[in-house]
């Protein structure tokens, strides 16, 4: 099978109002961990693109000799001539994305879930009839809009943080901090957001107006949320989701469907007291409160139908229990220190999930590791 494993800011893709250097980061850092577990398994042929700035860097990985390459000109849409074996047509189409798949009988897609970019390009994918090892373009819609999404683990009786939506502006000015509302600090973000981009702990009136500039430096999202602060302990779960079966197969537009999740860790999000910035991720993390912070991820995952592969649950782990704020339907940052920890290839559990349809067994685990973010300052 000839599978493109595609990570949109390590090919060169921006945001226009998100250019930080962590993104990169992150970004290449998860490409590296997938390309690496992928590059292993038997009977695949595995393809990527790549922004010209990580050439060197993908020189010196262990996998480089097994990986067919593509590269595209820094921060823009301008290829540039590929490695041999990977022929990019500049006649075929618009982008590398489109030009490489039409190479491949499958695709892996990490991307940010704003503006629909990651449902975008899911979308084309199945558009193709091309199976995606992760989830359907529907799920990803859903769990990419915080508001829907939240709505539907309350109505599955899950708890959730006191949250509103409001629009960007209030009678043509500066929409008014809800102290009424909500009693004490509130942490506002983009509907949309991903990656912890846009959010602000917001104390007092005076870092309201602070708090709508990073959203509104963040995305075009005509609202954004607010939501009370809930004391604890951040965590995230990582799961695996088997997708509800389709008579077409996988790829063919599937139907959407509660499928079978198989959490596998709780890992402990590192975050910035003072800013909510995402610092790192540490894999796996013992807690009091672990059993049922799994069963609600599991439920979690229940509630959004489509899900599929690798998925990551962000959690609260609070005074009331696990409080659920969002369901990251893709590969995340805990793959990468995940996959240092357990007895498997995580590729393979994936392509267990999406192609065969079957749950695998839970693996073993063994140690403990901390991946920490890098703002990207040292990688070229």
């Amino acid at each position: 099978m000839r599978l493109l494993v595609y990570e949109f800011y390590s090919a060169g893709g921006t945001m226009v109002r998100n250019r930080g250097g962590s993104l990169f980061s992150k970004g290449f850092s998860m490409l590296n961990a997938v390309l690496d577990d992928f590059s292993r398994l038997p009977d695949l042929e595995i393809f990527t693109v790549l922004d010209s700035r990580l050439q060197s860097l993908f020189d010196r990985a262990p996998y480089a000799s097994r990986v067919h390459l593509a590269v595209t000109a820094a921060n823009s849409n301008e290829r540039v001539e590929p490695e041999p074996g990977f022929t990019l047509n500049r006649k075929q189409g618009a982008g590398a994305f489109a030009a490489a798949l039409r190479q491949c009988e499958g695709a892996v897609i990490i991307a940010p879930e704003m503006g629909g970019l990651l449902a975008q390009l899911t979308a084309r994918v199945e558009g193709e009839g091309k199976p995606v090892l992760g989830s359907a373009a529907t799920a990803v819609t859903i769990a990419a809009d915080k508001a829907w999404s939240l709505k539907l683990f309350q109505e599955a009786g899950l708890l959730t943080p006191k949250s509103k939506v409001f629009s960007r502006v209030a009678d043509g000015g500066v929409n008014p901090f809800p102290v009424n509302r909500f009693p004490g600090p509130v942490v506002v973000k983009p509907v949309d957001g991903a990656g912890s981009l846009g959010i602000t702990l917001v104390r007092d009136q005076g870092q309201w107006e602070i708090a709508l500039k990073r959203v509104a430096a963040t995305t075009d999202h005509p609202s954004f949320l607010v939501q009370e602060y809930v004391a604890g302990e951040p965590v995230s779960v990582s799961c695996l989701v088997v997708p509800p079966q389709n008579k077409e197969g996988p790829g063919h537009g599937r139907q959407p469907g509660k499928g079978v999740v198989l959490p596998l860790t709780i890992n402990r999000q590192l975050i910035a007291s003072d800013n909510l910035n995402f610092l790192g991720v540490t894999v796996p993390y013992p807690h009091q409160q672990a059993q049922i912070a799994l069963d609600t991820a599991r439920k979690a995952c229940e509630v959004i139908p489509g899900l599929a592969g690798f998925v990551g649950v962000d959690l609260v782990l609070s005074s009331r229990g696990p409080v659920i704020m969002e369901v990251n339907p893709r590969v995340t940052v805990a793959y990468i220190a995940l996959r240092e920890v357990v007895n498997v290839n995580l590729a393979q559990y994936i392509m267990a999930t999406c192609l065969d349809r079957r749950l695998p067994p839970l693996p073993q685990i063994t140690g403990q590791f901390t991946y920490q973010v890098s703002e990207g300052k040292n990688m070229f």
